[in-house]
């Protein structure tokens, strides 16, 4: 019996979790990437997999939630399949308060039994000279998530790419397409998961891409940071088991396009240092840069059918939270190239 056969267009983390997820389910799958590489912004991003607060209702949020549940059971079946780690780890975060939002947050507080309880400000300190690891200084207080995870986004791509393959997933990097191109791909399904380039391939979908930079640290010793740390604009991220790495991230774009840009390197060191003043001494170790596929006002993603040529299916527009809705997206893909109800109600997301 022959298989049923897809291609995907792209090799970031939405089309790399849609590739293992139809692989595993016997698909014949090819996988283009218009790099030599996987995906550049998916490559570039921290890896937070921090779910949307309950107060948060809108379709997508509520899909985000669903999909970061799914993560606990795939971890392992993902890294036996590609006979590597990623790194997946329940870190927790926490979220500094600014005096301006503290009401608000309070009110949210009472509001839902969900909702995490802010704190009070205290201060962390290391185990040597006692020096503050968290810097509360202006904070009105923080809240606590004890649910995030952080996972390797080279090692997770990494590892799509291998389990892809252990199921006979085929990948042809350097491909470029346009509009034409990819609707002579003579496959049962084509799957547009191009990120922020996916409207060239559409003409009905328009995004808003933003740029988003971050930069990994690397300190002479070890630093017992054990969880994410974030305010309303910069976060970081200790990676797993180092001690000695960690990214630097900010929820704000500057300018456009994929040039690193020394002034945004500066902000966010200086940024980090203001958060966690025991990075001071920090060298700079990358600069990364990616172009998250958000959509304009209005329009919360793009995921189903094309109306026009319903075999062709596209998934862009995740935004900096696409990490989170990849195993969801993937199932849904899935779902609607098998025939079966999507696994979330996704008619808001229609082209």
């Amino acid at each position: 019996m022959t298989k049923p056969s897809v291609s995907i267009i792209g090799a970031g983390v939405i089309g790399l979790f849609t590739a293992w997820r139809f692989a595993k389910a016997g698909w014949d799958v090819t996988v283009y990437e218009r790099n030599t590489g996987l995906g550049v912004t998916s490559l570039a991003a921290a890896g937070v997999l921090s779910p949307f607060d309950n107060l948060q209702q809108r379709p997508k949020q509520r899909m985000q939630r669903q999909s970061l549940w799914l993560y606990p059971d795939l971890i392992p079946v993902l890294e036996s399949d590609a006979g590597m780690s990623v790194d997946f780890s329940v870190c927790g975060r926490i979220r500094l308060i600014e005096p301006k939002y503290a009401d608000k947050i309070s009110e949210a507080a009472r509001q839902s039994e969900v909702w995490p309880k802010p704190q009070p400000a205290q201060t962390y300190v290391t185990g040597e000279g006692g020096h503050p690891l968290v810097n509360f200084t202006g904070y009105a207080g923080h809240l606590r998530c004890h649910v995030t995870a952080t996972l390797d986004p080279v090692k997770a791509l990494t590892a799509l790419k291998k389990a892809t393959e252990v199921h006979g997933g085929t990948f042809c990097f350097g491909q470029s397409f346009d509009h034409q191109t990819v609707t002579a791909l003579e496959t049962d399904y084509t799957i547009n998961t191009c990120g922020a380039w996916a409207g060239q391939l559409l003409p009905q979908v328009t995004l808003a891409p933003t740029k988003k930079e971050g930069l990994t640290l690397e300190l002479p010793k070890v630093l017992d940071l054990p969880l994410i740390v974030e305010n309303k604009d910069t976060y970081i991220v200790p990676r797993l088991g180092s001690g000695t790495h960690f990214y630097v991230g900010s929820l704000k774009g500057e300018g456009t396009g994929l040039t690193p840009s020394p002034r945004s390197a500066d902000i966010l060191y200086q940024e980090a240092l203001k958060l966690v003043p025991a990075l001071a001494g920090a060298k700079v170790v990358a600069h990364h840069v990616g172009l998250q596929p958000k959509t304009p006002r209005g329009r919360a993603m793009y995921l189903g059918q094309n109306p026009e040529k319903p075999n062709h299916l596209i998934a862009t527009g995740h935004g900096g939270v696409g990490f989170g809705m990849a195993p969801l997206t993937a199932q849904i893909l899935l779902d609607i190239a098998s025939d079966r109800p999507p696994s979330f109600d996704i008619s808001s997301f229609a082209i």
